[in-house]
């Protein structure tokens, strides 16, 4: 069922928490496209939040800046054919930013401009088709099955679930955008805390890097490829 925007209860906080938000007068857009997996199908039920001040201390993956949706100028879910439309009020702002999220399931998608000097045609910011890609759980449990004084170093290098495009006045660029970078996640294990267990996120079908050393030994490298919705990883030493 196709959910509506918010944007009318969503004006008063918004001035009250900056003089800096300038709305342009009886002006909304509409931001519109479809939603696909990377198989092809429709995605249903993303929601699509459209924000201003996007950037002032929010990280992507976050509902908005700093985890809030102070900021929030409107906001609706996809369809069951993956089609959305989105009717918000619209801000000059440098970081005007419309994120695509749906929870943990796909990747996480947002649209980023600067709107202080660029309108789009016909107040439409089109997004035509988004291909958002299946993500899984990567579950992880190292034990130490040795004697005590032995450690363990150990880094997972994988690819990120977030993708961010910067648009300049409608058009791509690319030095600013990033999309499912590398990341890294690493420890080291000692009789302090000589296990551990954990959990990170990454597209499915990433092929993981796991470097590790015991007792700061050679360097060994291993890798996988996350074929299971939810991996298990477990490693003794």
């Amino acid at each position: 069922m196709k959910r509506h925007p918010h944007f009318f209860l969503i004006l008063f906080p918004l001035l009250i928490l900056s003089c800096e938000v300038r709305f342009a007068p009886d002006a909304r857009v509409q931001v519109k496209g479809i939603i696909i997996s990377d198989t092809g199908e429709p995605i249903s039920d993303a929601q699509i939040s459209v924000y201003t001040r996007r950037l002032s201390g929010g990280y992507i993956n976050a509902p908005g800046p700093l985890g809030t949706d102070d900021y929030l100028l409107g906001r609706n879910y996809s369809n069951q054919d993956g089609t959305f439309e989105v009717t918000s009020l619209f801000d000059r702002d440098e970081d005007f930013s419309i994120v695509v999220f749906n929870e943990n399931n796909y990747t996480n998608y947002s649209y980023t401009t600067s709107t202080v000097d660029y309108v789009p045609e016909n107040l439409t910011f089109d997004l035509e088709t988004l291909t958002l890609d299946r993500v899984a759980t990567i579950d992880y449990d190292f034990t130490r099955t040795s004697v005590e004084g032995n450690t363990f170093q150990y880094v997972f290098n994988f690819r990120d679930t977030a993708c961010l495009e910067y648009y300049v006045e409608g058009v791509l660029d690319s030095g600013l955008s990033y999309c499912y970078q590398n990341r890294t996640l690493n420890r080291t294990l000692n009789d302090n805390m000589p296990d551990i267990a954990g959990r990170f996120s990454s597209p499915y079908g990433t092929v993981v890097d796991f470097t590790y050393s015991i007792n700061e030994q050679d360097l060994i490298t291993q890798t996988f490829t996350i074929d299971q919705d939810n991996y298990e990883f477990t490693f003794n030493y």
